[in-house]
């Protein structure tokens, strides 16, 4: 027969699962929505001491910014690819309005661009 796990123990496979469901959610291309409401990280958060709680909360927001860093990470490689077809554009003789449109650039993010 098994023997019963003590608190620390329950505690420790708690926050060993909450960071595999991350990572999960992280390799599998989800956001973990479920994290985020309040009902499931009190319910969950429960069981826990106060320093396994800030345990968890550290992984969950550690995870929560690599997501957020990430996507700011490609919004930036987006914006540096349409600057670069702009530039391409310009150099090539395309009118500004006209780069404009194609990339969705302001007027003055084109005319910032130093093409010679």
């Amino acid at each position: 027969m098994k023997e019963e796990q003590s608190d620390k123990e329950i505690s420790l496979v708690l926050i060993e699962a909450f960071t595999q469901a991350l990572n999960e959610c992280k390799s599998n291309g989800l956001y973990p929505d479920l994290f985020s409401r309040k009902e499931f990280r009190t319910m969950a958060l429960e069981a826990l001491s106060f320093e396994e709680e800030l345990e968890v909360k550290f992984e969950m927001g550690k995870y929560m910014g690599i997501i957020e860093g990430e996507e700011k990470g490609r919004k930036e490689g987006r914006k540096e690819e349409r600057l670069s077809l702009a530039e391409s554009m310009l150099i090539n003789g395309a009118d500004k309005e006209f780069v404009s449109k194609c990339t969705k650039l302001s007027i003055e993010e084109v005319e910032a661009l130093q093409v010679d």
